[in-house]
């Protein structure tokens, strides 16, 4: 897509050749290594481990300060051993993800050789990474790595023991929902356009119910969209959204609602308490909200967290109404009214920085609680 020998492809960016973290050893010019740091120290980070050291040494230094996982994300680092394709050198290369698509990824990078570029890969390209480094995403969040799951039955301290349970497989995106309208939220996963839904979570295998909706690329969301007290799935793919009001493979008429952009993160919720859940998207701790069936036509602004923090939505207190709340490395922070965002909030300790925060209602007695996927 852009490839000069200067800083050109980088355009709009600020970035000069500088270097930090130490990455590049402190000196400015072409390197790889110091264009990926500065552009994830522009989101607010600090140095994430001591020293850097060069591409090919990130996916190990990365390791227990940040999650390494073979799953893309807007904002992630790339990674290439050296002896590669992309890396022939011994010393590897890095690139920062753009985009995220279903048939691959746009990436920019800095070189030795003096240029930049901006490029595309697509998935099953000899090409493509090795491995990606999720440092600080801006993008949607991580896939399941282990399948394990711990559900708590509480969203004010202190935390009750676990329902801990093993579902799914490494890359799959953990969803949560009522899909029988039981009033009781179960598990499911989605993966690359399949969806694996669990009606209970008892027992050692869980009954399932498989569908067919949406692609790999796509981001999943689960709503009741209608009102009907059951939940059913969407997708959110680069400010689009497409939802289904069944859980029929490749539904014939689903809705499609336009709310948001590439790398927004989609949030869920009854924001007005009317019973049916609408659409938002979160972005850098700024939230836009709609409580229109059809989109955008009515949404509320709102301001509740920072660059990193993964956005969260819940009925925290049982009322029947929708409030945010953001999950920063294993801490919850969540308010109990969108319009009072300074006032009474819970704090909650469960998971890490590696950890996939949920949010559901697992024991049927109205309002949801937390839990982790890992």
């Amino acid at each position: 897509l852009c490839d000069r020998a200067d800083y050109g492809c980088t355009e709009g960016t600020g970035y000069r050749g500088q270097g930090v973290w130490g990455a590049n050893y402190g000196r400015t010019g072409h390197n790889c290594t110091s264009y990926v740091s500065y552009r994830i120290a522009q989101l607010g980070v600090a140095q994430p481990w001591r020293p850097m050291g060069n591409a090919n040494r990130w996916d190990d230094n990365a390791r227990g300060g940040a999650v390494v996982d073979d799953v893309p994300a807007v904002g992630a680092v790339a990674q290439w051993e050296g002896g590669t394709r992309l890396a022939p050198g011994p010393l590897g290369h890095v690139a920062y993800v753009e985009a995220v698509t279903a048939d691959g990824i746009e990436l920019t990078d800095d070189t030795s050789g003096g240029r930049t570029r901006r490029y595309r890969i697509q998935r099953g390209s000899p090409y493509w990474p090795d491995d990606f480094v999720h440092i600080h995403d801006v993008g949607p969040p991580h896939a399941v790595r282990t399948g394990a799951w711990a559900l708590t039955n509480a969203s004010q301290p202190p935390l009750a023991d676990a329902l801990e349970l093993d579902f799914g497989t490494s890359g799959d995106i953990p969803v949560v929902g009522d899909w029988d309208g039981g009033g009781t939220d179960t598990v499911g996963v989605f993966r690359d356009g399949t969806w694996v839904l669990t009606t209970t979570h008892v027992g050692d295998e869980p009954p399932t119910r498989t569908l067919r909706f949406g692609q790999a690329g796509d981001v999943p969301v689960v709503g009741d969209w209608d009102g009907d007290g059951k939940d059913t799935v969407g997708l959110f793919r680069d400010g689009t959204w497409i939802l289904s009001s069944s859980l029929a493979s490749d539904p014939p008429t689903p809705t499609v609602v336009q709310l948001g952009a590439a790398g927004d993160v989609p949030v869920v919720g009854d924001w007005d308490g009317d019973g049916d859940d609408t659409v938002g998207v979160f972005r850098a701790g700024a939230w836009t909200l709609s409580d229109a069936p059809g989109g955008a036509k009515r949404s509320v602004d709102v301001r509740f967290g920072a660059v990193g923090d993964r956005p969260i939505s819940g009925d925290w207190n049982g009322t029947g109404r929708t409030t945010i709340g953001i999950f920063r490395d294993g801490t919850w922070v969540l308010p109990l009214a969108n319009d009072a965002l300074d006032g009474e909030l819970s704090l909650l300790v469960l998971g890490t920085a590696e950890t996939i925060p949920i949010v559901g209602d697992w024991d049927g007695r109205r309002g949801d609680t937390i839990g982790v996927a890992l």
